[in-house]
């Protein structure tokens, strides 16, 4: 998730890239869900500070971001599809209708953990 957030971000925002960081970050402890945390920019740099409060920009963050997200979700159910189709029915998955996801789109639960939302 966080490589093709990346990817969106540096080309949409036409910014520097930095690269991916992985670290134990206190705010992501304990996630059971694909998670990230974004760096879009330092308000301690001025001309950065400016660009941050922008309509404009922060619709292309946003744009960006959904972007990356809808294309990680589209590939992870990708692979999903193609594990399920050579896995039979024997896949730990449970039905939507079982699993109370936050999702009423496309919803997955793995047995003795929390639903996840795609």
């Amino acid at each position: 998730l966080a490589h093709v957030l990346h990817e969106r971000l540096v080309v949409g925002l036409s910014a520097e890239n930095r690269g991916v960081k992985q670290a134990p970050f206190y705010v992501l402890a304990g996630a059971r869900m694909p998670s990230v945390l974004l760096e879009l920019g330092f308000i301690s740099h001025e001309a950065g500070s400016v660009r941050l409060q922008t309509a404009g920009y922060q619709e292309r963050i946003a744009a960006a971001v959904a972007e990356g997200v809808g294309a990680w979700r589209a590939a992870t159910k990708r692979r999903w599809r193609r594990l399920r189709s050579t896995s039979g029915p024997s896949l730990p998955w449970t039905a939507a209708g079982q699993c109370g996801a936050l999702s009423a789109v496309s919803r997955w639960c793995l047995p003795g953990t929390a639903a996840a939302a795609w």
